[in-house]
Formats: structure tokens, C-alpha cells, sequence
């Protein structure tokens, strides 16, 4: 309609002007489809539109009840497609603008970062969460474990049962990841300092881990502390019954009240007595305030801080008090 007005007018004018109007009428169109094709690329508000998001499949069970929730309170105006990618390649969708919001275990390194830096875009990190790696293991075996054993269970020192208890048979330790390039195995390498043992190795996900241990004694699965707690999905099944969340006694016991050990508890995290606890991260790259935006915002505030609680992780901003435990000692 615009375009049209601005051609009657012409007809009225002197032909002298004509060629001025005409190259105004030009620019307005070019400007009019500019801002069309913008607005095609960025539809969505803080509360409104469709996007995709990348999660670590570590944080997939909290992050699936976080999307619900957001798109409840959104009046079911914005839709959130969740993608459950290890965070190397969920990164590089990052890079390639496919997603523009991933909920990772770290800031990206200065490689990483390179492609934003390129585009003048400086990435928004929020710290909104801290989850833990739990350990779990068959019923039939013991459910606590040193720091520095653990370390040599891992680096294949320790690579029996017997050599961890003499009571317990001489069977080989099984230690069962969710995926060989999955931030947690990353995570565990880096307190490892040394390659892994041949008794290391990795299924597809966390799911196959928990299903793995509830069926075969011998092993030791290393999962995200949502895969366990009480907001597990609840595709798992009778499966949590059937396996234990393993106590640690952390290295350094001279900055914690006694020396035992120590569950993934959200209090404990609280307190930092578990030695296998890391921060989560929201990494945006929207430049601009959009619905992925508009998620962090509601994971930092308090309805996604109850949230995520309610997930067994430990809120990033909302205090914990020891009587809020959502693993059952065993």
C-alpha cells in the first residue's frame, strides 16, 4: 500500500521532480524489503516465536522440564526445539548461527571464540546451575570410594575389585561413560592427568549407562547428577532401583567438617564436600534480546531456580538447606 500511495503522488508533481520521487520511491522499497527480510530472520521476542536450542545431554532431563515450563508461562507463545548434542558440535552450530543459545559446562575457549569475534558478536554467559558427576554402581558392590582411588580406577591402576576391597572378588572394573567425546568424559580426563585404563570405555547415552550398571555388577557408570536424582526422566524406569549413587571422600579433607564420605546431595554442593561438581552454563549469542533471552532470564529467576532444584541440581542463585535432599542414601 505504501509503494502505491508514494506512485499516485508522482502523477501530481511536476515531471522535473519525477526522476527525484522516483529514486526516493527506490530507496523506500529497498529499505521496505531490508527490513522484511529482517524481520523473516528474527521473528521471535522474549516470550514469542520459535527457536532451537543445544544442550549437553548431561543437562537434557533439566533442560526438557525448564523448555516445558518456559512455554507454559509463555501462554504456549514460544516454542523451544531442544537439541541433544555432545557440546563440541553443539558449538559448532553456535558458530554457524543454526542455534544461538547452548547450555554447556564451560566457557568456550579462545579458539572457539574466534568465529563471534569475527562478527564483532560478543557472547552472553550465564551461570545459572552447578551439576555433578555422579558415580553409580550394582547394589551387590560398595557404594563409597576415595578420591585418589578413583583417580586410579580410571587411569587402570586399580582395575579389579579386589584391589579396592579384599572382601570383594577379583573381577575387572568396568567403568561405563556416556559418550567418548561427551563433556563429561572431557571433564574427568582433565582431573585424571593421564590417559584412561583399558577398562574405560563409552555407550551412546546416560540412559544406556544406568540400564548398563543395573544389569552388570562389575561396572562403575559415570552420569550427570540429573540422570539420577529425583527429577530423573522417567523413560528410566524401574532401572534407579536397581543401581547406587557412590559416596566420595575427597582428596583434601583439611576444608571439609569431617573426613567421610560424601554423596552428589544438593546440600553437599552447596558446601563443596563433593569433589566431582561443576558449573552450567547458558551461552547466548542472540546479540539482540530474544526468546533465547528470554529462557535465561527465566532460568536465572526464581520459578527456574525452583525448577531446577526440584531437577537435583544445585540452583545457581537460590540458597539450599540441608533438609532439601533429593538422592536417597542408601
Amino acid at each position: 500500500m505504501q509503494l502505491k500511495l508514494i506512485n499516485m503522488m508522482i502523477y501530481k508533481i511536476r515531471p522535473t521532480a519525477i526522476k527525484y520521487f522516483s529514486l526516493i520511491s527506490f530507496l523506500l522499497v529497498m529499505f521496505s524489503c531490508k527490513d522484511s527480510v529482517s524481520n523473516k530472520k528474527n521473528t521471535d521476542t522474549v516470550r514469542t516465536g520459535t527457536i532451537s536450542i543445544a544442550t549437553d545431554p548431561v543437562f537434557e532431563p533439566m533442560a526438557e522440564r525448564a523448555i516445558e515450563a518456559y512455554e507454559h508461562d509463555c501462554k504456549n507463545q514460544a516454542h523451544l526445539s531442544l537439541l541433544s548434542l555432545p557440546e563440541t558440535q553443539a558449538i559448532e552450530l553456535l558458530q554457524k548461527d543454526s542455534v544461538r543459545l547452548i547450555l554447556m559446562s564451560r566457557k568456550l575457549t579462545n579458539e572457539e571464540n574466534e568465529p563471534f569475534k569475527k562478527r564483532k558478536l560478543e557472547l552472553a554467559y550465564t551461570l545459572f546451575a552447578y551439576d555433578a558427576v555422579a558415580l553409580i554402581v550394582h547394589p551387590s558392590m560398595p557404594d563409597t570410594i576415595k578420591f585418589e582411588e578413583l583417580m586410579d580406577v580410571l587411569n587402570g591402576k586399580i582395575n579389579t575389585w579386589n584391589k579396592l576391597n579384599r572382601k570383594l572378588p577379583n573381577k575387572d572394573i568396568q567403568v561405563v561413560f556416556d559418550n567418548a567425546s561427551s563433556s563429561t568424559v572431557r571433564y574427568m580426563q582433565n582431573l585424571v592427568k593421564k590417559p584412561f585404563g583399558k577398562n574405560a570405555g563409552a555407550l551412546e547415552e546416560n540412559k544406556k549407562v544406568v540400564e548398563y550398571v543395573a544389569t552388570h555388577p562389575e561396572a562403575i557408570g559415570i552420569v550427570g547428577l540429573s540422570w539420577v536424582s529425583d527429577g530423573r526422566d522417567p523413560k528410566l524406569g524401574s532401572f534407579m532401583n536397581k543401581v547406587n549413587v557412590m559416596g566420595i571422600m575427597p582428596a583434601d579433607t583439611s576444608v571439609i567438617p569431617e573426613k567421610k564420605y560424601y554423596k552428589p546431595l544438593q546440600y553437599h554442593l552447596y558446601m563443596q564436600h563433593y569433589a566431582l561438581m561443576r558449573p552450567i552454563y547458558s551461552v547466548n549469542a542472540e546479540g539482540r534480546q530474544g526468546l533465547g533471552t528470554g529462557f535465561v532470564h527465566y532460568l536465572n529467576g526464581r520459578p527456574g531456580q525452583l525448577l531446577i532444584q526440584s531437577s537435583g541440581l544445585l540452583p545457581g542463585t537460590l540458597a539450599v538447606w540441608k533438609r532439601q535432599i533429593h538422592i536417597t542414601e542408601q
